[in-house]
């Protein structure tokens, strides 16, 4: 016959049972504890952001900088002063537009705190700010005389000469070589004429 009875054996089983019960599972203690803080860095593949649909853009000389918060499930844009939560991260374009355009107001205006300003600083050394101001701005009232079509060439009321770009023909359709015109013109770096718009002729 066995050793056991079956009160020893139902005793011994519920001692083994409460014992076990009392001790935590390791990994319950490991999940239940606080987890260090991990952030990690990454680039937002965006450069390039269109603003007034598209008729200005707005170029970043290299890609935003994302530090992460992996625990929070929060990024921070560096030098931009963006904080985001990582579920709205398609939404960044957006901001960083409405962060510039907020610090470009504000400086026009002078009414830019220091902390902002240092913050503005910034921000210019990673924007094409040249370019941005370029197509930002409106365009002059400029009169002219159309010398010839091939090459495009005009030559402007200051008694200066411009070979336009041959993107800009359909505008002088109308125009014969010898026309005095008006328009209103928008030009680049080095003065380039860029964009030649509501062209009129000027009567003799």
């Amino acid at each position: 016959m066995s050793a056991f009875t079956a009160t020893e054996f139902g005793a011994s089983q519920f001692a083994s049972s409460d014992h076990f019960a009392n001790k935590v599972p390791t990994q319950v203690v490991v999940a239940s504890s606080v987890a260090p803080s991990k952030s990690i860095t990454y680039r937002f593949p965006q450069q390039i952001i269109p603003l007034d649909d598209g008729r200005t853009l707005l170029r970043l000389r290299e890609a935003p900088l994302l530090t992460v918060d992996s625990n929070q499930m929060h990024f921070e844009v560096e030098n931009w002063g963006i904080k985001m939560n990582c579920e709205d991260v398609a939404d960044l374009p957006r901001q960083i537009a409405r962060r510039f355009l907020t610090l470009f107001s504000k400086a026009d205006n002078n009414v830019i705190g220091e902390e902002e300003r240092l913050e503005w600083l910034r921000i210019l050394d990673f924007v094409d700010c040249t370019q941005f101001n370029i197509e930002r701005s409106a365009p002059q009232y400029a009169e002219g005389t159309l010398l010839k079509k091939n090459p495009l060439t005009v030559e402007w009321h200051d008694g200066s000469n411009e070979v336009l770009s041959p993107s800009l023909a359909s505008i002088f359709f109308p125009l014969n070589p010898g026309d005095n015109f008006s328009a209103f013109i928008k030009t680049g770096k080095e003065q380039r004429t860029l964009v030649v718009e509501r062209i009129s002729l000027i009567p003799v």
